[in-house]
């Protein structure tokens, strides 16, 4: 048999096999009973036992693999089935000059920077949208350190890199947000601008991001519109600066979907590497790369099917796209690599934190949260905005066929793979993990709006519509900019109240004292303690040298000075509280005296 035909035969060969072996293996992990499978999951954890394998985690995960292995197994019969038309697949994907078509896919990814001359008055708005976006998100970089971010820092990105990338002992550490924030900290220091940095600078990037696949999806004044919401989205600005990974997650989401729109009508390997890349990256950061990840993979299948992919590149194009999600696979078990040595691989799997809902919980807590995530969104953002948003929403879908040339709504895959997602996860997110869906919906009430406004319109004034869009597109993150600055004038910027505590401390805290806080001010209080050079060793209870406890005392979580004592275990100082002193005060915050 010929070199060339005996190599696509092996790939399709090894494929079949490991489908269905892989197939075999889970479904015998769904009919194995839970005392077999319970010494084989202890394995995998470092100390020998996977406390998060439970009977109840056993029952509720069995549905899942049944799934699975009947999708490994059918993937398995459809490869076999579809023999000559893979191997022709791989045969063209095998085959290729790499140095010859790695160049010229190269250039026609640089191609695409190429700013035309009829494109030059939107890339100068945009640029305009982009500095307004970063000027308000910048005004925000020093605002007092929240409690998720304060606990980032402090648990795993201050610390050395080998220690944090393998922790996952809590879903706080977006592993290469932390990775960034670490590098930036080393190089910049610890004060709260640098420990943002890397989210400010995710956020930023979001706004040319948005044009870009506004542009690709629709056309370039509904990418314009969508940038200039991006900007002005109170959510994102917010999220900015707040040393997260969800910015990043933002980032990631628009770059995939982008780079799935242009492999949709151009066959580019460099392209399907780079998709590959910046979606294992996303998983990277936050495992809720799932949700956006999955959705293009949808549209990807469903453009495929619905003859979006040029006939010449359709036979090339299933290869493609399952390499490019093997590649992803690959990548992000070799980015977790660590995590799993050191924890098991229950640590990813397994959150503690979201636990499966029956139905009617499920469908409860679901409501709750579309409402939340609802309110977040709309945050400081007039009615009448928040309304019409909504409206382009549901236009968009509505009217999509005369405003987009892809035959698959982006939104309907969306719709397609979260809920059935969420189905089988069983669990109701938090509103912030649909950020990632909050620039895209921008764009698509944007696309609403236009495809309104073009049936409505003449075409006689379109021109003028434009023009009025350049000039008008800027003024929304301007305004927005303008708030903020009248706002901080009328009001100036203060130390929060975690950082005058840690001020106090610094000239009143003495040896021997212990300092008890309870979260969420817990996190921030040690930061500004690290920042301000002050003993750690002052929150550990620990010690045999304790002389005088300062409580941190909040009545804005509610707190009490007996509730703190009895929440931190310290239930042997509470006779002493009728007797505290209040040492300090500033805004909700009271600093109690108790000396033994």
């Amino acid at each position: 048999m010929a070199a060339s035909k005996l190599l696509p035969r092996l790939v399709w060969i090894a494929c079949v096999v490991m489908l269905f072996v892989c197939g075999a293996l889970v479904l015998a992990i769904y009919a194995a009973p839970f005392d077999w499978l319970k010494p084989l999951a202890d394995g995998l954890a470092r100390d020998g036992a996977l406390e998060s394998f439970t009977p109840t985690f056993y029952n509720e995960s069995r549905p899942f693999w049944l799934g699975l292995a009947l999708v490994l197994l059918m993937g398995g019969s459809l490869t076999l089935s579809l023999r000559g038309k893979i191997q022709a697949a791989l045969d063209k994907l095998l085959y290729w000059s790499p140095r010859r078509t790695l160049g010229e896919d190269l250039q026609e990814l640089k191609a695409l920077l190429r700013v035309e001359k009829t494109a030059r008055a939107y890339i100068l708005s945009l640029a305009l949208i982009t500095a307004f976006g970063a000027a308000i998100r910048a005004l925000h970089l020093s605002d007092p350190m929240q409690h998720d971010e304060a606990y980032t820092f402090i648990a795993f990105a201050s610390r050395p890199l080998a220690a944090f990338i393998k922790d996952y002992s809590l879903p706080n550490n977006h592993i290469f947000h932390s990775l960034l924030v670490h590098f930036a900290f080393a190089s910049l220091g610890d004060a709260p601008w640098c420990i943002r940095l890397p989210a400010f600078l995710a956020g930023v990037l979001c706004i040319p991001a948005a044009y870009a696949l506004g542009g690709q999806l629709y056309n370039r004044k509904v990418g314009l519109a969508g940038a200039a919401l991006t900007a002005a989205a109170p959510a994102l600005i917010d999220y900015s600066a707040n040393a997260r990974g969800y910015t990043l997650i933002c980032l990631f989401t628009l770059l995939v979907a982008w780079l799935a729109g242009y492999l949709i009508r151009q066959p580019n390997r460099l392209a399907w590497g780079l998709l590959a890349l910046c979606a294992s990256l996303g998983f990277y950061t936050i495992p809720i790369m799932l949700y956006p990840f999955g959705t293009v993979v949808v549209w990807l299948f469903l453009s495929r099917l619905l003859g979006d992919v040029p006939t010449e590149s359709r036979a090339a194009f299933w290869a493609s796209l399952g390499a490019c999600l093997a590649a992803t696979a690959l990548l992000t078990g070799l980015f977790y690599l660590p995590v799993v040595i050191n924890s098991g691989v229950g640590a990813l799997i397994h959150n503690e934190y979201i636990q499966p809902q029956d139905a009617a919980g499920l469908a409860e807590q679901i409501l709750s949260r579309v409402i939340s995530t609802a309110e977040q969104w709309k945050a400081q953002t007039p009615a009448f905005m928040a309304l019409l948003s909504l409206a382009g929403f549901a236009l968009s879908l509505v009217l999509h066929r005369r405003v987009s040339s892809y035959r698959a709504p982006l939104q309907l895959a969306g719709l397609v793979w979260i809920g059935l997602t969420l189905a089988l996860q069983r669990v109701a997110p938090l509103a912030r993990v649909w950020l990632f869906l909050l620039p895209l919906y921008l764009i698509w009430a944007s696309a609403g709006v236009y495809a309104l406004l073009k049936l409505l319109l003449p075409r006689r004034i379109h021109l003028h519509a434009t023009l009025l869009l350049l000039v008008l597109a800027p003024l929304t993150p301007g305004l927005s900019l303008y708030a903020s600055l009248v706002q901080m004038k009328a009001n100036p910027a203060e130390a929060g109240v975690e950082e005058a505590v840690a001020i106090y401390f610094k000239d009143n805290l003495r040896p021997g004292d212990l300092v008890v806080v309870q979260a969420p001010m817990a996190a921030p209080l040690e930061y500004y303690f690290r920042r301000y050079r002050l003993p750690l060793d002052a929150f550990d209870r620990q010690r045999s040298d304790i002389h005088r406890l300062l409580v941190l005392v909040s009545s804005k979580y509610e707190q009490t000075l007996e509730s703190v004592l009895a929440r931190k275990g310290l239930a042997e100082y509470l006779h002493l509280a009728s007797n505290a002193r209040v040492a300090y005060s500033f805004k909700h915050a009271t600093v109690y005296e108790l000396s033994p």
